[in-house]
């Protein structure tokens, strides 16, 4: 039985309906939409179009596509950046362990996180600070020689992806 009050889509029609509201407008009819969720494990890409504005229907008209490409790949991805510096002051990512169970670590994951939600892919000039200072103070306790950060970046980012 169709209800006024109490509607259930799927995730893309629930994304669909959250951005036209957003905008204060109705989807035209016949209007191609295009939706990316990035979510946590996942970023799913979906495409639509509008058969009917009242009330608002969509057909797929493409096979759903996708990847792991969610945050948590991106927090993985980090980490192994991490893992890099570790090997780059201290010839081996030996204590790296240890580190992964520290204060320090989660310190360094809360600074990550808050950059992510930070990032405004708008902006032309985008830069941000992670804040790595747990990372030298932990390594400081070793005998660390000190590598730019910069450089490791550079050179993590060259690496082919495992």
């Amino acid at each position: 039985e169709r209800s006024a009050r109490l509607v259930f889509c799927l995730e893309p029609e629930a994304a669909v309906v959250r951005h036209f509201l957003i905008e204060g407008r109705l989807p035209a009819l016949n209007m191609a939409v295009e939706v990316i969720d990035g979510g946590g494990g996942t970023v799913d890409i979906t495409s639509h179009l509008v058969i009917s504005v009242d009330p608002l229907q969509l057909r797929s008209v493409e096979v759903p596509s996708g990847g792991m490409w969610g945050s948590k790949a991106v927090d993985a991805n980090f980490v192994a950046l991490a893992r890099q510096l570790f090997r780059a002051l201290m010839g081996s990512d030996a204590h790296f362990k240890e580190f992964k169970g520290s204060t320090n670590m989660m310190d360094l994951m809360d600074s990550w996180e808050a950059a992510k939600l930070d990032f405004d892919p708008a902006e032309d000039d985008y830069s941000t600070t992670v804040n790595f200072s747990g990372v030298l103070q932990f390594l400081g306790t070793q005998r660390a020689r000190m590598v730019a950060v910069s450089e490791l970046v550079e050179a993590f980012n060259a690496a082919p992806a495992a």
